[in-house]
């Protein structure tokens, strides 16, 4: 038995009409970890999940979207993987993150532990207060949404 953790976190790039690329972020509620602090929608990988089973799953309880793994994932990419110590537990994890396009009608809503969301461009995460997972890459992912 092993005690690994293992996250997905979604990096749902899309391409905004006005030709720039924003990352869809949600803000954790104030009474859970890490209190307004903004983070990918994302989690744990239950024990019969694959990667984006979870991801699936975690995105319909998040922000309300509704994905088909075999139709709206097909151009996922894992970007970046990299391991950590999961704060509230101490426990080892992997994080893992996944870019696609998010789909065109799509409009993010804060569900699950979020208190908001929203569509944020490179220059826009500068001043986000991330969660840890978030925070740990934050250059990654002003990166990867420069370059979409």
């Amino acid at each position: 038995m092993t005690d690994r953790i293992e996250v997905v976190s979604a990096a749902m790039i899309r391409r905004g009409g006005d030709g720039i690329a924003r990352l869809l972020l949600g803000q954790r509620r104030m009474g859970g970890s890490y209190p307004g602090a903004w983070c990918t929608p994302g989690g744990k990988v239950e024990a019969s999940e694959s990667d984006l089973d979870a991801l699936t799953r975690e995105l319909r309880e998040e922000v309300g979207l509704v994905v088909d793994p075999l139709r709206d994932l097909l151009d996922a990419v894992c970007v970046y993987a990299y391991d950590m110590r999961s704060m509230p537990t101490g426990k080892p994890a992997q994080v893992r993150c996944y870019t696609f396009a998010a789909p065109e009608a799509f409009k993010a809503q804060p569900l699950d532990g979020l208190i908001g969301v929203g569509w944020f461009s490179s220059v826009e995460l500068r001043g986000l207060q991330l969660a840890p997972a978030d925070h740990a890459h934050r250059d990654i992912l002003r990166d990867l949404n420069r370059s979409v």
